[in-house]
């Protein structure tokens, strides 16, 4: 009898373990992945210093932003790759250095003749493709020309821009974000920005409760010039009388056409700069509010960044580009979504060569190209991530890696930069803990840190070496006498000398 009894129940416990295993098993196979739960906002704005942040301790107010950080995370030390935005965009939107790419060609972007980008061929599987792939409706909203001509954005679909508006679509984005239509006509010279955000923010309202998307939204504010429609701009206090010129030059003044400014004149710039980021947090709020309009913010990621910083005198300099200083690379980036922690914020060090990586594995979807960045995934989740090692480079002037003008590497604390031909500041090196300026440099006195740093410079070099050969193989032009072309037009934008 207790034998019988024995049996009975040795079978039962196998038939709960096999049914059991067969139900985690139809889960697996069944159960939706991340990608079919989940949808990506991508969020850049131009030229975006941090520390003018409200949630990075900056004096401008800017409660949308903070809302994000509210409800995210909050990176202290995130690196762009670069201070300019065509190499800084490359890495972003391909996971994979912009020296990995051929530099210099000529092509058509809106009708216009572009002589300077990155080479990135049609034949490439971009990040994007893959997640287009996979079902996601790809969409993206460009506002700086210089992020999209190197053929980065392949795989997403731009949004048409409207001149004129239905008049049911303008009340029902009006109703469900609170922007008012008078902003349209209180500020003509701006009118193109205002009418611009009805499209995108009309494209969040119509998208179907159950389509999976990816957004792409790159602001061009606040990169100068300087010119916030006046709602924003009559809120500066500042004495004008002290100005050495006109307050309306000012605003229009781009930082490659900087003759002699008064120290006043910066500081009127700088209260400009403000008033754009004032602009640029309307305009995220109006967002948070479409998509709440929607429900979807329980089922979203948004990732907040920028492609690069910007100087206002800080190192002698107003502008970006040149340069890898804390200001114009170490960026804001702030991250939420489904399962990520609220209100937290981390000091692990990270690059946005990783975003596309970590979309991936937020999503649970296989890339078929490797990319070099890496993800910081595991930060997302709260746990503890070995710190990356942010690469930085500048606009290439060769297509010979030999004869890279400039590039630099953080790692352990310190931040190395290399100049060609630069005498005894071809190599500096900034103890950031002790000299978060970047005022002395300590190079001589650190020679082990110096050839430690410079050798995994080196190894980086040697991978993107590889890549750009491979990469070339798909190019059917003369490179260098393009380049030249490209390097003229680089000097009259300001970004080489």
């Amino acid at each position: 009898m207790m034998k019988k009894k024995f049996f009975l129940l040795s079978m039962i416990f196998i038939s709960v373990i096999l049914l059991s295993a067969a139900a985690l098993l139809y889960i697996e196979s069944k159960g939706p992945k991340n990608h079919e739960k989940y949808n990506v906002i991508l969020v850049v704005s131009d030229a975006l210093r941090k520390d003018v942040l409200g949630c990075y301790g900056g004096d401008v107010p800017t409660p949308n932003i903070d809302w994000l950080a509210e409800n995210g995370i909050l990176f202290e030390r995130a690196y762009s790759t670069a201070p300019s935005t065509m190499p800084s965009s490359v890495s972003m939107l391909t996971g994979n250095h912009s020296r990995t790419y051929s530099f210099a060609m000529q092509k058509m972007y809106k009708g216009q003749p572009i002589k300077h980008a990155y080479y990135i061929s049609d034949e490439e599987i971009l990040p994007a493709e893959r997640l287009k792939e996979t079902g996601f409706d790809m969409k993206a909203d460009v506002e700086n020309h210089l992020a999209a001509v190197s053929n980065t954005f392949q795989g997403y679909g731009f949004l048409e821009f409207k001149k004129k508006f239905r008049k049911d679509l303008i009340e029902r984005v009006e109703k469900a974000t609170g922007i008012s239509r008078s902003d349209w006509f209180e500020d003509s010279e701006h009118r193109w920005k205002y009418k611009k955000l009805y499209v995108w923010l009309s494209h969040f309202l119509n998208i179907p409760q159950d389509k999976r998307f990816i957004f792409f939204k790159w602001f061009i504010d606040p990169h100068s010039t300087y010119d916030a429609p006046q709602k924003y701009r009559s809120r500066i206090v500042f004495d004008t009388s002290r100005l050495g010129h006109d307050p309306e030059y000012l605003s229009g003044l781009h930082a490659k056409e900087v003759k002699e400014l008064l120290d006043a004149d910066y500081a009127y710039l700088k209260k400009l700069y403000k008033a754009e980021v004032a602009f640029l947090d309307d305009r995220i709020g109006y967002m948070i509010k479409a998509l709440a309009h929607k429900k979807f913010l329980d089922n979203t990621f948004i990732f907040f960044t920028a492609d690069h910083g910007e100087l206002f005198m800080e190192h002698g300099r107003w502008g970006h580009g040149g340069d890898y200083y804390e200001i114009l690379v170490n960026v804001p980036l702030i991250v939420l979504g489904p399962g990520i922690p609220k209100g937290k914020r981390t000091d692990s060090v990270v690059s946005l060569l990783g975003l596309m990586p970590t979309v991936f594995d937020i999503l649970d979807i296989d890339d078929p190209e490797e990319m070099q960045g890496k993800s910081f995934y595991p930060v997302l989740l709260g746990k503890e991530m070995e710190d990356r090692t942010p690469y930085f480079e500048r606009i290439p002037t060769t297509l010979d890696v030999d004869r890279i003008l400039s590039d630099g590497m953080m790692m352990d604390g310190f931040k190395l930069i290399f100049t060609r031909g630069a005498g005894d500041k071809k190599f500096r090196l900034f103890d950031l803990a002790r000299d978060p300026d970047e005022l002395r440099n300590c190079a001589k006195n650190n020679p082990e840190t110096v050839r430690k740093i410079f050798s995994a410079i080196q190894e980086v070099r040697e991978q993107n070496r590889i890549l750009l050969i491979e990469n070339q193989k798909e190019l059917a032009m003369d490179t260098e006498e393009q380049t030249e072309r490209t390097l003229e037009r680089l000097r009259a934008l300001g970004y080489i000398k």
